[in-house]
């Protein structure tokens, strides 16, 4: 027969402290992980929205220079009416071909956060005219009425 002595002490199941302390070090590792993605998911989206904003806003300006509304005579700049913390500047330059501009346009948010450039071909305005300017025939042409 075995006999087996009790010693006093009794087995309780459950955690140690150093599982406690390993577990809470894994659990604010995580969560420092966990900020760092969502605080570069916030810049990302900013920058994003930056971006469309400021493209959308290039080629409305691109867009009143093809109509002739900002001349093409040298630089010109201005800020947004609507969305008065962007700023616009644009640049012709002359190309080889008569009439035909290089237009470069910035646009800048600020306090310079982000800064944008689009450059487009653009056939001066000035040189197309407008429907009252054209001139109408007067002659008849066809066959005469029997």
């Amino acid at each position: 027969m075995i006999v087996r002595r009790n010693s006093g002490v009794t087995l309780r199941p459950g955690v140690t402290l150093l599982e406690v302390l390993v577990s809470m070090a894994i659990l604010l590792v995580a969560f420092g992980a966990l900020s760092e993605l969502v605080n570069f998911g916030a810049r990302n989206a900013q920058d994003s929205t930056f971006e469309s904003d400021g493209t959308r806003l290039a080629l409305s300006t691109l867009a009143e220079v093809e109509a002739g509304v900002v001349p093409l005579d040298g630089a010109a700049s201005g800020a947004f009416d609507l969305e008065p913390e962007w700023n616009w500047s644009m640049e012709p330059t002359q190309t080889d071909v008569p009439n035909v501009y290089l237009v470069t346009v910035t646009v800048s948010r600020t306090p310079g956060q982000f800064n944008l450039k689009l450059s487009q071909m653009v056939f001066d305005p000035r040189q197309m005219g407008n429907s009252s300017e054209i001139v109408k025939p007067t002659a008849t042409t066809g066959a005469a009425a029997p």
